[in-house]
């Protein structure tokens, strides 16, 4: 789910559970994050903005697979946090 207007934007991704092998007997129970971006226009060209990726700091995995007897995990991002300044002309 995503809403974006002119002062920023947010986006829920909400990934359900998933099978982590070729029988379908092991599985993973998925995971929720939410990203949230604010955009401040300042003056005529200059646009500052704030990115939050993982606002909530899920622990989570985008990739899980089943082998060695257990589900392995390949860790995500923590929560992040982008800043930037741009000028358009």
């Amino acid at each position: 789910m995503k809403y974006t207007n002119e002062r920023g934007e947010g986006e829920k991704d909400d990934v359900g559970e998933w099978k982590t092998d070729a029988t379908n007997e092991h599985s993973y129970e998925g995971y929720e994050t939410i990203d949230l971006k604010i955009i401040q226009t300042l003056a005529k060209s200059w646009i500052l903005s704030l990115d939050i990726k993982n606002l909530t700091d899920e622990t989570y995995s985008e990739f899980v697979g089943y082998w060695s007897g257990e589900n392995q995990y390949a860790g995500s991002n923590a929560r992040a946090y982008y800043f930037s300044v741009m000028y358009e002309f």
